[in-house]
């Protein structure tokens, strides 16, 4: 993960946010839900100049969830 205090902000959200995630997706009643992981690491948040990039993996984890799914 990047250094920097939006990394650490990012992390300790993740921390923060697991159980209450956890807990919404066990009651969870609606349609079924697919998660989509792109891979992402290496990057920091503002890496504005691989927009294209992020799309289009985010395009490619998408198909693969729904193919897995």
């Amino acid at each position: 993960m990047s250094k920097g205090m939006v990394a650490i902000h990012h992390r300790v959200y993740d921390i923060m946010a697991y159980a209450d995630r956890r807990a919404a997706q066990a009651g969870w009643s609606g349609p079924p839900v697919i998660r989509i992981r792109p891979m992402l690491d290496g990057f920091s948040t503002f890496d504005f100049e691989n927009t294209r990039h992020f799309l289009d993996e985010g395009y490619r984890a998408g198909r693969e969830a729904w193919e897995a799914w």
